[in-house]
């Protein structure tokens, strides 16, 4: 299932570890996934919310709450 940003549920999930700062690593440990998928979940995101970095994002992630 898919927000209206595009995001898929694992997306948002990575999106929202993001905002609270983790680095990749920590994302991955938390979601039980690999590291490589965190990075990939990653790019995704910063595509479809059309942003340049991870800070950027967790700043739209802070003014979504």
């Amino acid at each position: 299932m898919r927000d209206s940003s595009g995001l898929s549920r694992r997306e948002r999930e990575v999106l929202l570890q993001l905002g609270s700062g983790l680095t990749n690593r920590q994302i991955a440990a938390r979601l039980g996934i690999s590291s490589n998928t965190v990075d990939k979940h990653v790019q995704q995101v910063l595509k479809k919310l059309q942003v340049r970095n991870r800070v950027q994002a967790a700043i739209l992630v802070h003014q979504a709450v």
